[in-house]
């Protein structure tokens, strides 16, 4: 599978930095797709190496967007559980998580 010139000029007006959801979705399964047909054209040794060098930048580029996006989605979640204030949780469970955790960790 030889990339189109079309293909090549997504991959270098692309900005991947800020994906989400569905976006990185359709680009890990475009991914998948072209590295498997880059593993089969190695196997053939019927390999462009502009091309090879073009996919390989673009898996790159995927993966990068991939980690920034669970990152900053991690981290969201991180802020949203720090805004729950101490107070909403009655003080029965505040004592029972207290209790449960500092035996486990009496016992370990």
């Amino acid at each position: 599978m030889g990339s189109t010139d079309t293909d090549i000029e997504e991959l270098e007006n692309a900005t991947y930095k800020y994906l989400i959801g569905e976006q990185t979705e359709k680009m890990w399964q475009r991914l998948k797709g072209i590295l498997r047909c880059l593993v089969k054209q190695l196997e053939k040794g019927d390999v462009n190496v502009v091309d090879l060098k073009k996919n390989i930048e673009y898996a790159a580029s995927v993966l990068e967007a991939v980690y920034i996006d669970e990152t900053r989605r991690l981290l969201d979640t991180e802020d949203e559980l720090s805004d729950i204030q101490t107070d909403s949780v009655p003080s029965e469970v505040r004592d029972w998580l207290a209790s449960t955790f500092t035996r486990k960790m009496g016992m370990t």
